[in-house]
């Protein structure tokens, strides 16, 4: 039936290929040709343009010349300007006067008053850090020693010859339910030839001593005649000389004469410091006990003494006790001292055999007061003074304490003691240094402690009479001695100027100090000067002249003039003693200078070499044109003078004046395409004449070159290179090329740059076209795969002719350019 299924099918499926128009051929065939395509890619080169990275060689190749601004297009600028005028003529002197003047009036004179006692008379006290770390101890404790235990008393037992019999019913009066003994004796009284004891089958021996027994209510316990005789007889057996290391369900009453079982707990010493004052505590202590497999009743007690005085004492009927401390004052030097006990009572359970008991002990402990504590405050006499010693009528200062409350102190300062509930330090003749001692009682309230001292309002402390080192005001001083610069000397005759210098002083406690004041700038207010109170002091100069062929420096000497050591008296610490000068060059005001009329070098302006701008790969970059805009300008205001600059451009001469500027762009881009150095040097003609107040002689150099380009009258190469050398094997399978392309694994251009990709065959031309879109694909004809196959065909990629771009600092040009291959290969297959 299948079978005939089958050939049904067959038949419909050939009747529908007729119906279709096809013809059945009347043999299957011999072969089939069959096309197979297949693709080949090769390499042409890899090239990639990035602006920030040309920008950041630019960076380091121009150091200290040009500029870059990171734009778009990104530029290289300079500029710079050299300018005479009365008004900066003398800017390099003038900075040089106020920078001496600053320097004296930092480092010339002193300052004793109350605030360097304060100073001195403040800081922390570092109290002793409280031992409140938790320390864990074993208790020594392995073994509980307990009363005998009679298990037999008085009993007749018969036992026949070579027979035992059970007495197990003797234990069940025993005081626990199961034990071990690290050591035990089995009595037996009398003592009886041949009578042996077995407890759960192992035999033990009488009148011995025997290790780790172990026994519970439900052992077995035979008794053995080991004889060939009958055993008749009275006997006593006890368990004796016992040691127990576990116990489970143990009734102390039983097995003790007190009824209970008491173990010692190690003592631990807390160490504070070893000084002679005391402390008050507040807090407490904890103690907890890990007793292994305990169970059961016990009392712990713990005493907390420190020498004599007894800080805590309590007991619980728990494992863990809390202890609160007494707030008693003790020693420091004696230490804390804790110890206590454990009392083992009723029906307990422990175990021993393998672990001690424990005891942890936490104290929980805050500083709550001192006594008899004592400072020691070293005060030092003032750099500034070779003596000092304070009045009889001196007065005090309160020295007041943050985080603790004094309740009495003892202070003692020089032969001065002053006693009470405030810290006051009497300076009455103390002469220093001295030092402070501070012995006191306090409540303490923070654990971060500090001291000040202050003057009352109602206190005076009056120095006596102090020394002060001469050589702390004569070894200070003024000098300066600054030449004329050259360019003045060279090119003024002479100018007039107007100059103040103001002294303001303020001398407290010292008296007519004189000052040598000497200067070739000043006409009024120079030599010895007599200095006292307070007050100011002028040095100046109206329309002085200074004749530059006979003026070689400008000079102000400022210096005190001291015979011997200052001796000061009777001086209120309030009001102190100082010495304090402030000189400062107010005005400094040059009103006409006349010039000589002559030429000065100014010297090498910039000095950059163009071979450093552009790295190998991108050398291509010199063929484009710039604009470049490079101004040198001669400005002058309100003078009739007529100046002129003669530049050195890399051996181009250019005559500068008012009326001539030049521009240097040309010169620049030739230097720049050419890769040689840009340097420039100037020379000033100033001509006879004079300049007023408001004149101004200014040569500025502004120099501009963007990155905007154009490739002018020819292309610009950017790469040029041959094909791929591998492509001969392709002659072979040239008439199968289905398809042949320049496509682009990688492309990017946001540079600006218009590319074009071009393909040549010495001066012939086989490809030209612009490769600006997205992602390119160049499609290659017959004639032009032809020729690349034969060989010695170069691609070039380049800017075209009068093509403009714009270096954009984010720009980016990458391209991987490849040849795609696509084959056609038709196959004959084999049927047969």
């Amino acid at each position: 039936m299948k079978r005939l299924y089958v050939v049904f099918l067959v038949v419909l499926l050939l009747l529908g290929l007729f119906s279709c128009g096809l013809r059945i051929p009347e043999k299957a065939p011999e072969k089939v040709s069959v096309k197979y395509s297949r693709t080949l890619e090769f390499p042409i080169t890899t090239f990639e343009f990035n602006v920030q990275n040309f920008v950041s060689d630019m960076i380091s190749s121009i150091q200290n010349t040009f500029s870059v601004i990171k734009s778009d297009p990104i530029e290289l600028t300079y500029a710079t300007s050299v300018e005479l005028s009365p008004a900066s003529i003398l800017k390099d002197v003038e900075k040089e006067i106020k920078k001496q003047l600053d320097n004296f009036s930092q480092s010339f004179g002193f300052k004793i008053d109350v605030q360097n006692f304060v100073q001195n008379i403040s800081g922390t006290i570092d109290l002793p850090n409280l031992p409140n770390e938790k320390q864990t101890k074993d208790v020594d404790v392995s073994e509980i020693p307990i009363n005998d235990i009679t298990l037999l008393q008085d009993q007749r037992v018969v036992i026949p010859a070579n027979s035992s019999i059970s007495i197990g019913g003797i234990l069940s009066n025993l005081p626990f339910d199961e034990a071990n003994f690290k050591s035990a004796v089995i009595s037996l009284e009398p003592f009886v030839n041949g009578l042996a004891i077995e407890i759960d089958g192992a035999a033990k021996p009488f009148n011995q001593s025997v290790n780790n027994l172990f026994i519970k209510k439900s052992s077995t316990v035979l008794l053995k005649n080991t004889t060939s005789s009958l055993i008749d007889v009275t006997i006593t057996i006890k368990l004796s000389n016992l040691k127990l290391n576990y116990f489970k369900n143990l009734d102390v009453s039983k097995v003790t004469d007190t009824g209970k079982i008491p173990i010692s707990i190690p003592e631990s010493n807390i160490s504070i410091a070893n000084e002679n004052w005391q402390m008050k505590l507040s807090g407490n202590v904890e103690q907890k006990l890990i007793i292994p497999g305990f169970s059961g009743s016990l009392k712990q007690r713990l005493t907390i003494k420190s020498g004599t005085v007894t800080l805590g004492d309590q007991s619980a009927n728990d494992l863990t006790l809390t202890v609160p401390i007494n707030e008693v004052y003790f020693k420091v030097s004696d230490g804390i001292n804790v110890s206590g006990s454990i009392e083992l009572s009723g029906i307990v359970s422990a175990d021993f055999r393998t672990q001690k008991p424990k005891v942890e002990i936490t104290p929980n402990f805050s500083l709550k007061a001192v006594k008899d504590y004592q400072i020691n405050i070293p005060v030092e006499k003032p750099s500034t003074v070779i003596s000092i010693k304070f009045s009889e009528d001196s007065g005090y200062m309160v020295v007041d304490f943050s985080g603790m409350d004094i309740v009495n102190a003892e202070t003692r300062f020089g032969d001065n003691v002053e006693t009470g509930s405030q810290v006051k330090v009497n300076f009455k003749n103390v002469e220093l240094p001295n030092n402070i001692m501070i012995k006191f009682e306090a409540n303490i309230t923070s654990s971060s402690i500090s001291y000040e001292a202050n003057v009352p309002s109602d206190q005076n402390i009056i120095i006596k009479h102090a020394t002060v080192s001469k050589s702390l005001v004569e070894d200070k001083k003024v000098d300066i001695n600054y030449s004329v610069p050259d360019m003045i000397k060279n090119l003024v005759n002479s100018l007039k100027l107007n100059v103040i210098l103001k002294i303001d002083y303020e001398l407290k406690g010292v008296n007519n100090l004189k000052m040598n004041i000497s200067s070739n700038l000043f006409d009024s207010g120079t030599g010895l000067q007599t200095f006292s109170g307070t007050g100011s002091h002028n040095l100046s100069s109206n329309n002085k002249v200074i004749d530059f062929n006979s003026f070689n420096s400008f000079t102000l000497k400022i210096e005190p003039s001291v015979d011997n050591d200052i001796t000061i008296s009777n001086v209120n610490l309030k009001d102190g003693i100082s010495i304090d000068f402030k000189p400062t060059l107010q005005t400094l005001e040059v009103v006409e200078v006349n010039l000589k009329g002559t030429d000065y070098k100014l010297g090498k302006l910039l000095d950059y070499d163009f071979a450093n701008l552009f790295p190998s790969d991108l050398t291509f970059l010199k063929e484009f044109d710039y604009d470049i805009e490079a101004t040198l300008r001669l400005d002058i205001e309100n003078a009739t003078i007529d100046p002129s600059i003669i530049l050195d451009i890399s051996g181009d001469k250019y005559t500068i004046t008012k009326s001539s500027p030049a521009n240097i762009g040309d010169k620049i881009e030739q230097l720049l395409k050419e890769g040689k150095k840009l340097t420039v040097e100037a020379t000033i003609t100033t001509g006879s004449g004079s300049l007023q107040s408001s004149s101004v002689l200014r040569f500025s150099v502004n120099i501009k070159i963007p990155f905007s380009l154009k490739a002018t009258g020819k292309e610009v190469v950017m790469k040029e290179d041959n094909m791929p050398a591998n492509l001969s094997g392709l002659k072979d399978v040239a008439d199968k090329i289905k398809k042949a392309e320049i496509r682009f694994k990688k492309w990017t251009n946001n540079t600006g740059l218009n590319v074009s990709f071009k393909l040549k065959k010495s001066d012939n031309v086989l490809l030209n076209t612009s490769i600006s879109t997205d992602k390119p694909t160049i499609s290659l004809n017959a004639n032009q795969i032809n020729e690349i196959i034969s060989g010695n065909v170069k691609y070039v990629v380049s800017v075209p002719i009068n093509n403009e771009l714009s270096l954009n600092y984010n720009g980016r040009l990458e391209m991987v350019p490849y040849l795609y291959v696509e084959l056609d290969a038709p196959v004959e297959v084999p049927l047969k």
